[in-house]
Order: C-alpha cells, then sequence, then structure tokens
C-alpha cells in the first residue's frame, strides 16, 4: 500500500496527473513567488502557481488579485518537477505558446 507523504505521494501524483490536465484544489497560502495549493486527492504534494502562471482574464494578476486562502480553484497542470517534487499549475491562458 502507498503512503500519502514522501516519495510514494509524489510517485501517485505523477501517475494520476498528466501536464495539460484541470485539478481543483485549495489556497493554502500566499507567498512572494506565488499562490500554494493543495490539489484534491494529492494534498501531500506541494502544488505551486507561480506570480506569473496566474492569470485568469489572460493578463498578469497582482497579488492583490489573487484568490484568498480557503477558496477553492481549478488549474491546468502546468509541469510536474523531479527536482523538487512538486506540481507547477497556471491559471487562465499559457504565457508562451
Amino acid at each position: 500500500m502507498a503512503s500519502v507523504s514522501g516519495v510514494s505521494a509524489w510517485e501517485a501524483a505523477k501517475s494520476a496527473l498528466t501536464v495539460g490536465s484541470v485539478v481543483s484544489g485549495v489556497v493554502i497560502r500566499h507567498e512572494p513567488f506565488g499562490i500554494v495549493v493543495e490539489v484534491r486527492d494529492h494534498p501531500a504534494v506541494p502544488a505551486v502557481i507561480d506570480v506569473i502562471s496566474y492569470r485568469p482574464a489572460g493578463v498578469d494578476a497582482q497579488p492583490a488579485d489573487w484568490p484568498p486562502v480557503g477558496t477553492t480553484i481549478e488549474a491546468v497542470v502546468a509541469a510536474l518537477t523531479e527536482h523538487n517534487r512538486q506540481i507547477k499549475l497556471r491559471v487562465g491562458p499559457s504565457q508562451w505558446p
């Protein structure tokens, strides 16, 4: 049986999530670099929306416009980064074609 933390949680997230898929999660905190989200079904794996990846209206949003802590949001999986075992998310269209 897989553990819900550490490497096993990361492996489970990598198996279940694909780049481009939509996930639901709860905003758990704001940081200078962006928004930290707890992704449904993968709470043990850190998920981050970088400042430049939160563009709900297709334009850059200021931290004052970020969803409040406790808000449930939908985001797109932008990357699964192996080096820090982190889910990278984005909201809105990609900045890069």
